[in-house]
């Protein structure tokens, strides 16, 4: 069964997100989702580990991304072999 995740944008706009693939990094837990359009977004689980349901916000920080792209792309590379 594919996980999906429902995003909401400022204006209520619900998009489907498919989970990818998961990591952690610097302490944190990171998901790698996509949409039907291909679109791929990094979110970091910004939850407590009292709360029940994880808090995803979407990494912007380009020194973020560009390291988090690296470990991402590993780790699928890894899967396909």
């Amino acid at each position: 069964m594919e996980e999906k995740i429902i995003l909401e944008n400022d204006l209520g706009e619900e998009t489907e997100f498919s989970f990818v693939e998961e990591t952690k990094f610097q302490g944190k837990k990171y998901i790698l989702v996509e949409n039907d359009k291909e679109e791929c977004l990094i979110l970091r689980d910004d939850s407590s580990e009292l709360e029940e349901y994880a808090s995803y916000e979407i990494v912007d920080d380009e020194e973020e991304v560009n390291a988090l792209l690296e470990i991402f792309q590993h780790l699928l590379d890894e899967n396909e072999e």
